[in-house]
């Protein structure tokens, strides 16, 4: 996916579909259920042959789990607020050995900047 394409489907998606894309794309989690009460259920990567479902994690609305998204990561992340208050920029490494290789995005809060970054970073076109 490109990165209009991917930004077009995120603005698409309601938060809890973001989180789960977010958990699809970022962790390998699988979607398994959803809720009534809008929590999806995810499947954890099987780890030592133990699988483990867990309720979806509110990686878009809470930054403590966007930070887990930067740990998942394995890179360089770097957030900040913008000035004049208006939203959150957050820039992701896509290579160890070029520093100005990085994918930078725009948002209203830190948490859906940190996650649509990692999106981005990890559905990127080869290059």
């Amino acid at each position: 996916m490109t990165r209009d394409e991917i930004i077009a489907k995120w603005d698409g998606m309601a938060p809890r579909e973001r989180d789960a894309w977010v958990a699809e794309v970022v962790f390998g989690s699988k979607i398994v259920s959803v809720a009534d009460d809008d929590d999806f259920h995810v499947e954890l990567p099987s780890v030592g042959g133990i699988t483990a479902c867990i309720i979806l994690p509110r990686y878009t609305t809470d930054i403590s789990a966007a930070w887990t998204v930067v740990d998942a990561s394995k890179t360089e992340f770097l957030v900040r607020r913008r000035t004049c208050g208006l939203g959150y920029r957050a820039w992701v490494s896509l290579s160890r050995y070029d520093a100005s290789a990085g994918v930078s995005i725009n948002s209203p809060s830190a948490s859906e900047a940190i996650c649509l970054a990692a999106i981005i970073a990890k559905l990127r076109p080869a290059v």
